[in-house]
This record gives structure tokens, C-alpha cells and sequence, in this order.
């Protein structure tokens, strides 16, 4: 069925695309021609913000465990965080690598404010660890590009099956404590989605099995 119009206002964490959600919204676009949508990319905490102030209607945020206080979703991906070390590294051949060993290295991650982060601040706050932060970058592939020249050690999700990294990097499990992140479309719980967003969360929900 076509919506009869409206707009939608989505954002987006700069990070691998599982929902892929460049095709979702041409899809949604072909579908749903008189809707107008608007797409923002932040980091999750500026999305969780503009979620709650109204100025996003959806949004994709990772976060390293359950949603903050008045938003509500569905779980696109669950993954463990890793460690990225190039060829030569010595690291390479571990199979994993406890916290207290990883923090030993410089590590390149991405910026405070992503679910990532919290992640790694939360686990090495809990073991009264530092975390020697040599680089922060915008997006996981200038990550690991960073992890490619040798400049110290990536932390990032785990990949999905079948995502390769640019180069012949190898991920390292992080245990002593293992740390999650998870991306999630999210909403405003206190109010129903107009119909314009409702009618692109469904299609959002299509891909990651969502009724």
C-alpha cells in the first residue's frame, strides 16, 4: 500500500551498514514516492538526543547494551568488540587478548559518543584500567586503514559473516571482560510512529526479520 505523504527524518551511526540502508531508503523512495525523507548521520549520543527532542523520527544507534530511558527498538546486530592488529604485530596469531594486555598498546577507536566507546570506557573503567586512545576516527574503515599503516591496535565489532576489512588485518577476541555493542533502530516509546515513519520502519524491519 502507498502512503499518501508526509515526511520522515532517520539517522544513522558512520559505521558498517548491515541494514543496508542506502537500498532501503530507494526502495522506500520507489514505494512511497510523496513521502519526504531526510537522512542525518551522528554519533549515537547526538542521535539519542535528536530522537528525544523530535527531530528524528528513527534512527540506527549502536549502544553497548540496552537502549536509553524513554526509547524503544528492534536489534539489528549484536557483536562482540575486537581487537584489529595488522601483519606482524605482536599480537598476530593470539586468537585473543585479555583487556589489561590490550590497553598495553596504543589503540585507535571511534569517538566518544558511539556505542563502541562506551563500550571500551565502561570495561576499562571497570577493571581500573586507562585506555591509551592514540586515534579516534568517524567510521570503522578509516579505523582499520589507521590499524593498516601500524599505528596501534583497532577495537570495533566483530564483523558480520562475509565482511571483509581492506586490508589482511586479524581480529583478535578481547576477553577479561568481553564487551558487546549493538545497533539498533530505535524510536520514542511515549508515542506512536506517524505514518510516513511507520511505513519506513517496516521496511527497515523487512531486512532484519522484524514485524
Amino acid at each position: 500500500m502507498v502512503c499518501c505523504g508526509g515526511r520522515v527524518a532517520v539517522g544513522t551511526v558512520a559505521t558498517a551498514d548491515p541494514l543496508g540502508l542506502p537500498d532501503r531508503l530507494a526502495e522506500f523512495h520507489h514505494a512511497h514516492p510523496a513521502i519526504e525523507v531526510t537522512l542525518v548521520e551522528a554519533t549515537s549520543r547526538r542521535l539519542v538526543d535528536q530522537l528525544r527532542d523530535g527531530g528524528l523520527d528513527l534512527a540506527i544507534v549502536s549502544v553497548p547494551r540496552d537502549l536509553p530511558g524513554g526509547l524503544t527498538g528492534r536489534v539489528v546486530t549484536d557483536r562482540p568488540l575486537v581487537a584489529v592488529v595488522p601483519p606482524g604485530h605482536a599480537l598476530e596469531g593470539r586468537g585473543s587478548v585479555p583487556l589489561h594486555e590490550l590497553v598495553e598498546h596504543p589503540l585507535i577507536t571511534v569517538p566518544v559518543g558511539s556505542g563502541t566507546r562506551e563500550s571500551l570506557d565502561t570495561g576499562c573503567a571497570a577493571e581500573g584500567l586507562p585506555s591509551r586512545i592514540a586515534f579516534e576516527a568517524s567510521s570503522p574503515r578509516t579505523v582499520t586503514r589507521l590499524v593498516a599503516r601500524g599505528l596501534g591496535v583497532g577495537v570495533l565489532p566483530a564483523r558480520e559473516p562475509g565482511q571483509r576489512h581492506d586490508t589482511a588485518l586479524e581480529e583478535l577476541g578481547i576477553t577479561s571482560p568481553t564487551m558487546r555493542a549493538r545497533l539498533v533502530l530505535a524510536w520514542r516509546e511515549s508515542e506512536a510512529l506517524a505514518p510516513a515513519a511507520a511505513a519506513l520502519a517496516a521496511r527497515l524491519g523487512e531486512r532484519i526479520g522484524v514485524a
